[in-house]
This record gives C-alpha cells, structure tokens and sequence, in this order.
C-alpha cells in the first residue's frame, strides 16, 4: 500500500489551525444548523410561504367567480393575479 508516506511540517500546521472553536472547526456544526434537506424545505416554506399566507391563497382560490360577461381568457388572467 503506502510504504513511502511522508507527513510534511506544513500538513502538521494546517491541522493545527482548527483548534476547538465551532467558528474554525470544519466538522464541527454550529446549534441550530440544518442538517437534512428536510429541515431546509420546512425553513424554506416557514419562511416564504407561511400558513397564514397559504390559507389566505385558499381562500382566494375557492371563493373566486368568473365576472358576467367575462370570458375564459379574461377570467384566467382574472384568476391568475392574486396567485
């Protein structure tokens, strides 16, 4: 396998630069950090799309009516603006 390996003064340097901080430890998370796409879809849809706003889209969605005299096309572009 590797019979020739060397360990450079530099490699022992760089290793020491990381020393028991979460700010410099690269394996090291800080609390709170999100750790599964899951997690990041749920902060995602907290954040941007919260529950009042999404009942609020319901809402508007199920109540909407075509206008009279309105045309398909019309009550498309009608339906389409508070989405």
């Amino acid at each position: 396998m590797a019979n020739n390996f060397e360990i450079k003064p530099a490699m022992i340097l760089k290793n020491l630069q990381f020393r028991r901080t979460i700010a410099k430890d690269p394996n090291l998370q800080a609390p709170g950090s999100i750790m599964t796409w899951d997690k990041l879809v749920g902060k995602f849809l907290q954040k941007f799309f919260p529950i009042s706003k999404t009942v609020q889209l319901r809402r508007e969605i199920s109540m909407f009516k075509q206008l009279e005299g309105e045309g398909f096309h019309e009550a498309w572009e009608h339906f389409k603006t508070p989405i």
